[in-house]
């Protein structure tokens, strides 16, 4: 055993190498049922985010620019502050969707 060991700290690997290599858990073994687990828990937890945000601030604001004049070399331009409004009932369904997709997939696995 002393000796693989030792062989396998002489080994040098390639970043290109790795590259070819699967980057999951389980090397070869890696299943699209992991995946879709992985991508189930992600959409969870992003509806509770959202869920959150909603619930607390009302909405989700951002800052648009956008061009009023543009003469010559001269340009002006304004920012405008937009609400996408987001009920507390949505919200609150979001909060419970998210909880709700994470635990399925949870208990799937």
């Amino acid at each position: 055993m002393g000796a693989a060991l030792s062989a396998r700290a002489n080994h040098r690997v390639s970043p290109y190498s790795l590259l070819s290599r699967p980057l999951a858990r389980g090397g070869a073994n890696y299943s699209v049922e992991e995946h879709t687990m992985k991508v189930g828990t992600l959409v969870g937890l992003i509806l509770v985010v959202l869920g959150l945000i909603g619930v607390a601030y009302g909405g989700i604001t951002y800052t648009q620019r956008r061009e009023v004049a543009h003469v010559g070399p001269v340009q002006v331009t304004t920012r405008e502050q937009r609400t996408i409004p987001i009920s507390p009932i949505v919200g609150g369904v979001a909060i419970l969707a998210g909880a709700a997709l994470i635990i399925a997939v949870r208990r799937a696995s």
